[in-house]
C-alpha cells in the first residue's frame, strides 16, 4: 500500500494559464480540435488545442457569478449553467469567436452544481439549430 502512495503522477501535456481565478468546469468542442473553460467570476475562454492558446475571453455571467457547466450541443452552439440559476445557449460564430449575447435564457432556480442535459430533438419533426427540445436537471428528475 505504501508503494502505490509513492507513484509518480504523470505530468500535464499542457498547462492553460489565462485564468485568474478557479476553473470550474471544461468541455470539448465535438470536433475535438477546441475546448472551453468556465470559471469562478463567470468568464469563459475558447482556447485552440493546437495552439494552446486562448481564441476569445467572454463573461458568460455576471460578476460574482460562477460558471458550474459547459456543454456543446451542436458544433456552432454550447451551454452555460452559472451560479445565479440561469442556463444560456451561446452561438460560437465563425468556429473561433463566441457570441457578446445569448441566444436564450433559461431561468432555473438551481444554484447547485448539478449538471443541466440537453435533451435533443430526436427527429420527429424539424427545427432550427441548436434544436434543444428540453434542458433537464439529473436531480430534479431524481425527485420526480
Amino acid at each position: 500500500m505504501l508503494a502505490a502512495a509513492k507513484k509518480k503522477r504523470p505530468d500535464p501535456v499542457a498547462v492553460l494559464r489565462e485564468h485568474l481565478v478557479d476553473v470550474n468546469c471544461v468541455a470539448f468542442h465535438p470536433e475535438g480540435h477546441l475546448l472551453l473553460s468556465g470559471d469562478a467570476d463567470g468568464y469563459a475562454k475558447l482556447w485552440d488545442l493546437s495552439t494552446r492558446r486562448p481564441l476569445v475571453s467572454r463573461r458568460l455571467h455576471g460578476h460574482p457569478v460562477g460558471i458550474l457547466h459547459l456543454e456543446f450541443i451542436t458544433v456552432d452552439h454550447f451551454l452555460s449553467q452559472g451560479r445565479d440559476g440561469v442556463v444560456k445557449v451561446w452561438e460560437l460564430e465563425n468556429g473561433t469567436d463566441v457570441s457578446r449575447h445569448p441566444i436564450s435564457s433559461i431561468p432555473t432556480g438551481s444554484y447547485t452544481f448539478c449538471n443541466p442535459v440537453a435533451l435533443r430533438n430526436a427527429g420527429t419533426h424539424t427545427c432550427e439549430p441548436p434544436c434543444v427540445t428540453h434542458v433537464a436537471f439529473p436531480a430534479a428528475l431524481e425527485a420526480n
